[in-house]
């Protein structure tokens, strides 16, 4: 990636929810995401951080659906 293009994110308390428009962006970015995490000392939970298709209306995060 080169920085140029947006993506939309969403964050609630410290959760977060990056719309990507491939899985290979996606996979991109949470290596990012993960790498500035380390940075800080930090570290992202290994159950709640997974990359997810949802572009069908009928795609569900545990009781959650997502548009």
């Amino acid at each position: 990636m080169d920085g140029a293009e947006l993506l939309a994110v969403t964050m609630v308390s410290d959760d977060g929810l990056v719309h990507c428009r491939t899985k290979a962006e996606a996979g991109a970015i949470k290596a990012a995401l993960q790498d500035r995490i380390e940075e800080c000392e930090l570290e992202m939970h290994p159950d709640k951080t997974k990359i997810i298709y949802c572009k069908d209306s009928n795609r569900m995060i545990g009781n959650q659906s997502l548009l």
